[in-house]
């Protein structure tokens, strides 16, 4: 007898029908490869990345959490941008009081 394996759950099936029925309903894996959202239209090309949709869009999580203010980001690549605006804010206010200290001497 052959057996058809699920590997996330290690579940044993008796027919490839029942397994592909548990991967569709259970995983969300649909018989092409791709899988898909319950709560949309999405569709991603992997487990991982149906899990971070659903996390950002349908639970709305910002795990990204900038360290010099407290605001948070739903991804890696928003909260990389708005370090680059502390950073270019520093250095302008920087510049700005080093140049006021330098022509204002005595202050």
């Amino acid at each position: 007898m052959n057996l058809n394996f699920s590997f996330f759950t290690f579940q044993a099936f008796s027919r490839r029908s029942h397994l592909q029925r548990h991967m569709k309903h259970l995983h969300a894996l649909d018989s092409d490869g791709t899988w898909k959202c319950k709560e949309c239209d999405h569709v991603a090309p992997s487990k991982g990345g149906l899990k971070v949709h659903v996390a950002q869009f349908h639970r709305h999580e910002r795990p990204f959490l900038c360290t010099e203010c407290g605001l948070t980001f739903k991804t890696t690549a928003n909260l990389k941008i708005h370090i680059m605006r502390h950073t270019v804010s520093n250095t302008l206010y920087n510049d700005h009081q080093s140049t006021y200290s330098t022509n204002h001497p005595g202050i």
